[in-house]
């Protein structure tokens, strides 16, 4: 939120990403909770603009706070991340279940993709497989990793 009230956001993004030769559609920014204390219009601006240049944006932590609908609808994104403790308590609570797959078909039918955080067991990557979510994050595959030993364990070998 606080990055996003600055007049210079978008230029210091575009700036990075040229500094640095990134692809802007590799970037992906994720917007939060704390976003509700800004009005609609002034994220919905910076978003759209930076989506020009091939920018994704990610409503993070969906479900956990009560301005979370309200961003989704006001504000076009590319992604919506299902929040961990909804991953958690999936397999105690039916009801859970039951919002979680409707929380990837409000995605799928709004364009985005789901993504849900906190996988990390084989039982939950196979429920959400069966609700058709888009991608997971997690310990599921691995705990965070160097970018050398992420290299070193998943790039192929010449």
């Amino acid at each position: 939120a606080k990055q996003l009230e600055q007049k210079s956001f978008r230029d210091v993004v575009l700036s990075l990403l040229k500094e640095n030769d990134y692809p802007p559609n590799h970037l992906c920014l994720e917007i939060t909770e704390r976003c509700r204390q800004l009005p609609i219009d002034v994220i919905n601006e910076e978003v759209c603009f930076l989506q020009q240049y091939g920018i994704h944006f990610a409503m993070d932590d969906y479900g956990t706070g009560n301005a979370s609908s309200s961003i989704v609808l006001g504000v076009p994104m590319n992604e919506i991340k299902i929040d961990m403790s909804f991953i958690r308590a999936m397999s105690r609570d039916e009801k859970v279940g039951i919002l979680i797959r409707n929380v990837i078909r409000m995605a799928h039918e709004l364009g985005c993709v789901a993504v849900a955080e906190g996988v990390e067991t084989k039982e939950q990557l196979e429920q959400l497989r069966e609700y058709e979510c888009d991608y997971i994050q997690g310990y599921y595959y691995d705990k965070p990793l160097s970018v050398l030993d992420f290299e070193n364990k998943y790039q192929e070998k010449e």
